[in-house]
């Protein structure tokens, strides 16, 4: 896992939105390390990441509804960072602050043109002051809470406000999304002009820091043995321990026997010639099919064949 304390953090909170990934991409692909965190996530768990920023998912659900999913009552205040709402993240930020959200008479779903009124925002600092933007949303907030002022609008409603002095902003519109255009450009601004990220994060970053703990914890002389199943979790594993330390790591790819005609001979190949890995073959399969003789239900299945579970032999 990589040493966050590294690099700066970006908390963005899930409110179950479809899109909550593809926030946590554009924050990346802008070079700052972010992590998701579920809506209710405690303000301790919070804090400890010593976050840069905060954002607030979208998500389906209504703020005014019984079970609408909060956040901690004291977040906003405890978390001492900048924060961004985007669509239902705005509408928490507008409910929880003494503003009001209602549903819209219309609901806005697809492209709107978004009209901003103040160029000085640092939120849309360099952006132009009209452009198209995506639009997915029941409600909207018919209430500006105290000390925020509206930055942006539609036709059909304000679709941005801030509280500078409290480092708040809200966005009504996806700026996540390709149909957004610009938005990366919105994001980017919450990270560096208001956040006053560095982005100093990379994917290639996290490999030499991944591949620096390993020769640290190992040693000169330590030595490595991986179970390497051939799925994405255990190879990447692999791949790492093995750039790092090579051949003092041995690998060992258990045939059970389930695997398809052909597939423990070529995926073994295909380690030992393609990554180079210091492999050892295991064509267990009798072993595993024993335990399995006479079982039907799925799951029992998996729990007579994971590690540890198996028949001595």
């Amino acid at each position: 896992m990589t040493n966050v304390s590294l690099h700066e953090t970006v908390i963005i909170l899930d409110f179950g939105s479809q899109y909550t990934q593809l926030i946590a991409r554009r924050v990346r692909e802008a070079g700052v390390y972010c992590e998701i965190l579920p809506f209710n996530a405690p303000v301790e768990a919070i804090n400890a990441r010593s976050p840069r920023g905060l954002i607030f998912s979208g998500g389906p659900s209504s703020v005014y509804a019984q079970d609408a999913p909060k956040p901690h009552p004291q977040l906003l205040d405890a978390i001492d960072c900048p924060k961004l709402g985007i669509c239902y993240g705005l509408q928490v930020f507008a409910e929880e602050l003494g503003g009001a959200v209602v549903a819209s008479p219309n609901r806005e779903f697809g492209y709107a043109r978004l009209k901003i009124l103040d160029v000085t925002s640092r939120l849309f600092g360099g952006l132009p002051e009209e452009m198209d933007v995506w639009m997915s949303h029941g409600d909207h907030v018919s209430e500006v809470p105290p000390g925020f002022r509206v930055t942006a609008l539609t036709d059909d409603a304000l679709n941005a406000i801030e509280d500078e002095s409290r480092g708040i902003f809200g966005v009504q519109f996806h700026p996540e999304v390709a149909h957004t255009p610009l938005g990366a450009q919105v994001l980017r601004n919450f990270l560096f002009a208001v956040c006053g990220c560095r982005g100093d994060w990379s994917p290639e970053a996290v490999v030499e820091e991944q591949v620096n703990r390993i020769r640290t914890q190992l040693g000169e002389t330590g030595r490595v043995v991986c179970g390497l199943s051939g799925g994405v979790d255990s190879t990447v594993a692999a791949a790492l321990v093995h750039k790092a330390v090579g051949d003092r790591q041995t690998c060992i790819f258990v045939d059970n026997g389930l695997l398809r005609e052909g597939e423990f001979e070529s995926t073994l190949s295909l380690l030992r010639q393609s990554m180079k890995l210091n492999i050892v073959g295991v064509q267990a399969g009798d072993l595993f099919l024993e335990a399995l003789r006479g079982i039907t239900d799925p799951e029992e299945k998996r729990k007579r064949i994971r590690p540890g579970s198996y028949p001595p032999g």
